[in-house]
């Protein structure tokens, strides 16, 4: 190691005295964020060659479950699990078809929803089932006229949707396999959104015709939840840890934090709504919780806090005007994810974090692909890890934020991160982050060499 510390004065003398003469550009102080393939992914479809692999859920130790889509009778499409750090494995799927898992369980455990066409009548219908790395599936229901929407999961074993598999609209996935239809006596159109780890769901149901959120415990009970003024419109999207409940009541975001009522997050004529929860009030941390949504009907995004805070989320990075916009992930309170698409009908995925605000999660990869080919964003989990699909044809990838001086991704800044930039050294590329360019001025140079230096481990 001694070496190095006598080779870096004369390295950094070299390098900022090129420096010197280099133009500087204005800084661009966003972060950078690192896109790596999801490795071991080359699942043919019957000898034809490869097909298109897409993303659906990542766990919360970095698995990646996704599918290979092969559009075809014989073959339809092919779900597989990737490991932290191994290839990818195929998932048994029986005489399921265009098997497309969309969810962890735990263990190996997963959810997915298929057409399946059972050799005994050869008729294809939708199906909910449970699949695993090796047996048979678990088919948990059918339907002949509509399929199933898996709404929310978690690995503890519980899971609710809506669709064909249940009689009611609405079900429940319990841990050890049961398949339950969550009703509400004389309501209609049900729908569950958002399942606790305890199993408590929440989700809507029409009374009355009007929309109304409703709550169903593990023991089977239900009750509807209060709205702002009585006998108004009401809807629940997300439960969180100490069991509060998001939503929307006539037309505005809420919080229930029970037993108490909707507390209001936005004012009147915001046309607003919550979605997501994270954090747990009760811990009383020091960032309490973060509520997330959707505003100015929903072409905007919000963060609310307990303490009856909020502030829509915009960035100089992440402004065209958006037809729509949703936040599919909040895995922390500091971390938020959404996607939208602008008014030429592309996607954009959009991620703020507490340190940086909200950006446009295209613009600062370093790796990113071509103009033209989107990434777009699936989910993200609790250690920051971003899993995203590359391009209309699927091509998952792993994205994560870039501590200063690493450029390898390895979160370890040592000899290749040092290699690299000095390999990169001048000017960045117009419209592109430079992966070594740490303080984003559009030039590789003597401060992002000393960066390189003062974060060496």
């Amino acid at each position: 190691m001694l070496w190095r510390v006598r080779q870096f004065p004369l390295v950094v003398s070299a390098c900022c005295a090129a420096a010197a003469v280099l133009p500087r550009a204005t800084a661009d102080s966003s972060p950078r964020y690192l896109a790596t393939p999801v490795d071991g992914i080359e699942l043919a479809c019957g000898g034809a060659g490869a097909a298109p692999h897409f993303g659906r859920a990542i766990a919360a130790d970095g698995r990646v479950l996704g599918d290979a889509y092969c559009n075809s009778v014989a073959y339809g499409s092919r779900p597989f699990v990737t490991p932290p750090g191994g290839a990818a494995v195929e998932l048994q799927h029986g005489t399921l078809s265009y098997t497309q898992p969309a969810a962890f369980l735990g263990g190996t455990r997963y959810l997915a929803v298929a057409d399946w066409c059972p050799p005994q009548t050869g008729t294809c219908t939708t199906a909910l089932a449970i699949i695993e790395g090796s047996g048979a599936p678990l088919v948990l229901a059918s339907s002949s006229t509509m399929s199933s929407v898996i709404e929310d999961a978690n690995e503890y074993g519980w899971a609710v949707g809506w669709g064909g598999a249940s009689s009611s609209g609405a079900f429940r996935v319990r841990p050890d396999g049961t398949l339950e239809a969550l009703t509400v006596p004389g309501a209609w159109g049900l729908s569950a959104k958002a399942v606790h780890p305890s199993g408590t769901a929440v989700g809507n149901a029409y009374m009355s015709n009007q929309q109304r959120a409703v709550k169903w415990t593990a023991d089977g009970s239900v009750s509807v939840l209060p709205s702002i003024e009585s006998g108004t419109a009401s809807a629940a999207h997300g439960i969180a840890i100490d069991g509060s409940v998001v939503g929307q009541c006539n037309g505005r975001a809420v919080w229930w934090f029970l037993p108490t009522g909707p507390s209001e997050l936005l004012p009147v004529g915001s046309g607003s709504v919550a979605t997501h929860l994270a954090g747990n009030p009760l811990a009383m941390g020091p960032l309490g919780i973060s509520i997330f949504g959707t505003l100015q009907n929903g072409t905007r995004l919000f963060r609310a806090t307990a303490s009856g805070e909020w502030q829509q989320l915009s960035s100089a990075l992440a402004e065209p005007v958006l037809l729509a916009v949703e936040v599919i992930a909040a895995p922390r309170v500091d971390l938020m994810l959404a996607v939208g698409h602008d008014t030429m009908y592309q996607p954009a995925t959009l991620v703020w974090t507490l340190a940086d605000g909200l950006r446009d999660l295209g613009r600062m990869v370093v790796n990113r692909p071509a103009s033209a080919t989107p990434l777009i964003a699936v989910n993200a989990n609790a250690s920051g890890l971003i899993l995203a699909n590359v391009g209309f044809n699927g091509q998952p990838h792993i994205v994560r934020r870039l501590t200063d001086g690493d450029v390898d991704g390895d979160a370890l800044v040592g000899g290749a991160d040092l290699a690299r930039t000095l390999s990169a050294w001048g000017a960045v590329p117009a419209g592109t982050r430079g992966e070594a360019d740490f303080d984003g001025n559009g030039m590789v140079d003597g401060a992002d060499l000393a960066i390189v230096l003062v974060n060496w481990n």
